[in-house]
This record gives structure tokens, C-alpha cells and sequence, in this order.
């Protein structure tokens, strides 16, 4: 195996774990953030 391919795969893996991490932070602080303004708003 090409170990540049390899490595390239590797980090290929490591960019898209990043991006659904990001997503996921992303949601729960929105969804944070609504349920602060909501109970505010009561």
C-alpha cells in the first residue's frame, strides 16, 4: 500500500469526525441557546 494514500485516507477520517464533532457542538448550542431564551421569555 502507498503510504501516502494511506495517510491521506487517515486524515481524510480525522477531517470528517472533525466536521460531524462541529455539527453536533453546533446543534447543542443552538438548541442551549433556545431553551435560555424561552425560559427568559416566560
Amino acid at each position: 500500500m502507498d503510504p501516502d494514500s494511506h495517510k491521506l485516507r487517515w486524515t481524510d477520517a480525522l477531517a470528517r469526525a472533525i466536521t460531524v464533532r462541529r455539527v453536533i457542538g453546533l446543534l447543542i448550542c443552538t438548541v442551549g441557546c433556545l431553551l435560555l431564551l424561552g425560559s427568559l421569555a416566560e
